[in-house]
């Protein structure tokens, strides 16, 4: 499908498993969901994926996935009570209604974006879906972030055995003995790429829509036809992330 094809095609917003419109999304309790903190018909008590507990004060109603066009992307860091929250918030619509999905640093689907952010192409609706799912390699259940444009998977740019150049994590000493990954250089590349290149293209590629004039969907070296090459740099501030004990059961509104 062109380019000009997708800005004609009204993206489907929110796909749900029964109704309604969601503006608020997160993915936590391992899906996509939208969460209250009163009770609502026909929404359920999210599942705390650490403990397996039934969190009882909260409530969830959880989409098959969202499809929407990117408007923006705005960085925040702030604090609720002693927890510090950093993170991006991705604003777009679909059908007239506004979307944003929270972000947070060291979030998966947070993850999943920033290592497939250069494949988006950010002039046509981004698809997002979230759910838990068995890893045969763990044999756990974990959570499984999946991203698409026009039907098609978005695959990630920076991968564990081809890295390109973004700082791969490094194997360290730990305290105690054994070992343990160091990903600061990486997240410091990421976080920044997001911050000075990624949200900017948004921006650039928002406002193509909005006035019809031409704008590339992302950035293309010479060399490398349909690749976008990023230099990373320093988060917008540094990043000192201090989860709660029970992150799955705090809501940073």
């Amino acid at each position: 499908m062109s380019d000009s094809t997708a800005q004609r095609r009204e993206p489907k917003g929110v796909t749900e498993h029964v109704g309604g419109n969601a503006k608020y999304l997160f993915v936590k309790y391992g899906c996509l969901c939208e969460v209250s903190k009163t009770p609502v018909e026909g929404w359920r008590h999210p599942v705390n994926q650490k403990t397996g507990e039934e969190i009882t004060d909260k409530w969830i109603k959880s989409p098959k996935s969202i499809e929407m066009w990117v408007d923006s992307l705005e960085w925040y860091d702030r604090k609720h009570g002693t927890e510090v929250y950093q993170g991006w918030k991705m604003h777009g619509n679909a059908g007239g209604v506004n979307y944003i999905l929270d972000l947070p640093l060291n979030n998966e689907a947070t993850k999943k974006i920033m290592f497939s952010a250069p494949n988006i192409n950010f002039r046509r609706p981004l698809e997002i879906a979230a759910w838990t799912a068995l890893n045969e390699r763990t044999n756990k259940m974990e959570l499984a972030v999946w991203l698409q444009q026009d039907g098609e998977t978005i695959l990630q740019f920076y991968k564990k055995d081809d890295m390109k150049d973004c700082p791969p994590p490094v194997q360290r000493a730990a305290v105690g003995g054994g070992s343990k990954w160091d990903w600061s250089d990486t997240d410091a590349f990421l976080w920044g790429m997001m911050e000075q290149q990624i949200a900017p293209l948004i921006k650039q590629c928002a406002a193509e829509r909005a006035s019809s004039t031409p704008a590339p969907a992302r950035p293309t070296p010479p060399d490398e036809p349909g690749v976008p090459t990023h230099t990373g740099g320093a988060a917008p501030t540094a990043p000192s992330v201090a989860p709660a004990a029970n992150a799955e059961d705090d809501i940073p509104f």
